[in-house]
């Protein structure tokens, strides 16, 4: 399934939204400045216990020793974003 930008902006509570919606969360307070009340403003005004809620669900899964169905989409959700990143970021 293809994920739209409004979809990760979205409320939705599906299972794989949210958790693309919380590995974009994690990846952007990881690799900017941003506060987490501006990375939930970001995201429609969430309050930034559900930011910090996001980042520690990501946090979890990544220190998983045997990883689930869910780590590995959040990891396969992490490396797009990295990628989209590294991109934005190139000079031409």
């Amino acid at each position: 399934n293809t994920l739209r930008f409004e979809d990760l902006q979205g409320d939705s509570r599906k299972h794989g939204k949210a958790l693309a919606r919380q590995s974009l969360i994690y990846f952007i307070k990881q690799n900017t400045i941003f506060s987490l009340k501006g990375i939930a403003e970001f995201f429609n005004h969430r309050d930034h216990s559900t930011i910090i809620h996001s980042i520690k669900t990501i946090e979890d899964y990544l220190t998983q020793i045997n990883p689930s169905e869910d780590t590995k989409l959040a990891i396969k959700y992490l490396k797009h974003c990295e990628g989209l990143w590294e991109c934005s970021i190139k000079k031409p």
